[in-house]
């Protein structure tokens, strides 16, 4: 089977607004749909650009959800369940009513995008495809590992009603696509429904001028996200210190959406918290290095390659930079105690060493070049759908 039209579904809003994964759907579904016919059912107008190239937009109300009491009972009597895909739960009722009214003809498919809509797969009549861009039970399992004593065992309770989705999702959707094979290994997605389609950029919208003189360090992120907010909390409190005994005049740019009460207190006079950052690129030109100080997650991060395509000196710990086809000391600096880390910072900010950190930011803006466009990245996509559909 040749695939000839897409029907894109997510409860997340596809626009750069939405964060990494809304990053990550606006670049890959605006390519794919310049290639086939691609409707989209979602909570909000999607990004511009994919609203000139889909076929067609169907929003469903992103306000509809349970109250707390029939959250709880939810997850109380569903054993695959946990509190987002319980609170999803009037939503996928409502995408399912508009599925079901479309005809999407021979030589379609459906993407669901990721666990949270994941119980639809059962419901979609023909091919059905999840698109998992982290693992949720892993996630789980890490964040327990950082949390209070109260909070821990919750965590792991819902970390394993998280894996026995993934394992559900895995055998009832025909495929599952991932950006990194680790985490086909983590879900343990059976070997003949995997596909990888990696995180991308667009290289044209990242070609910026050349870097500023002045010291200042961006950690671009969701700051309401646990991962990004653990990152940021260590890196002002462990790094940041270091950095600034060594280079005084050095600054540090928090910027994403929501940032909890936790990151807005880290603003102080050499520390920026931006919320809600209408175009991320702005500060990318402001900036000398970008920073990627996480110790959990999974997935891969988009930030990295922001960087490395806007030609910014990139550092990050072993866990920022997994699932990524980069070395340490080629592209970026990899360091994961606060010394190393604070020494990479400061090489890259200062200019002791400019001519080898200038190498790297080569080599790192020839990967992203080479390999992740979301042009390339939706060209190989569609050709392993075909090889795949077509045995």
């Amino acid at each position: 089977m040749t695939i000839r039209s897409i029907t894109w579904v997510s409860e997340e809003p596809i626009h750069p607004r939405a964060g990494g994964g809304g990053v990550r759907q606006s670049g890959l579904v605006e390519a794919l749909a310049r290639r086939v016919s691609l409707d989209v059912v979602t909570v909000e107008d999607p990004v511009p650009a994919v609203v000139a190239a889909a076929r067609s937009i169907t929003r469903i109300p992103a306000s509809d959800v349970p109250g707390r009491a029939r959250r709880v009972l939810d997850v109380a009597k569903n054993p695959r369940a946990y509190p987002e895909v319980a609170t999803a739960s009037r939503i996928r009722t409502q995408m399912l009513r508009e599925l079901r009214r479309m005809s999407p003809g021979e030589g379609a498919v459906t993407v669901v995008n990721h666990f949270v809509l994941a119980p639809l797969l059962s419901e979609i009549a023909g091919p059905t495809i999840l698109h998992a861009f982290h693992v949720p039970s892993t996630q789980l399992h890490q964040e327990a590992a950082l949390a209070s004593r109260r909070r821990r065992s919750r965590l792991h309770f819902y970390g394993r009603r998280a894996q026995a989705l993934e394992r559900w999702a895995g055998a009832a959707a025909h495929l599952t696509i991932t950006v990194c094979a680790a985490d086909h290994d983590l879900l343990k997605t059976p070997e003949t429904r995997r596909i990888v389609a990696p995180n991308g950029v667009d290289l044209g919208s990242w070609e910026l001028p050349a870097a500023p003189r002045s010291p200042v360090v961006l950690f671009p992120g969701s700051f309401g996200y646990l991962p990004n907010v653990d990152g940021a909390r260590w890196f002002v409190e462990q790094v940041w210190p270091r950095v600034r005994a060594a280079v005084p005049e050095a600054t540090l740019v928090l910027a994403g959406r929501s940032p909890t009460a936790d990151v807005r207190a880290m603003a102080s006079a050499d520390i920026r918290v931006l919320p809600d950052v209408p175009d991320m690129r702005a500060l990318f030109a402001e900036s000398r290095a970008v920073v990627v100080p996480l110790r959990i997650g999974t997935g891969t991060r988009l930030k990295i390659l922001e960087g490395m395509a806007a030609r910014r000196a990139v550092v990050s710990t072993t866990v920022g930079a997994s699932g990524l086809p980069v070395t340490a000391g080629r592209e970026l600096r990899i360091e994961d105690d606060a010394t190393g880390f604070a020494d990479a910072v400061i090489e890259a900010v200062g200019s002791d060493r400019a001519e080898e950190v200038e190498e790297r930011i080569t080599r790192g803006r020839s990967l992203v070049e080479r390999e992740f466009g979301w042009d390339r990245i939706a060209d190989q996509l569609l050709a392993q759908l075909d090889s795949v559909f077509a045995s």
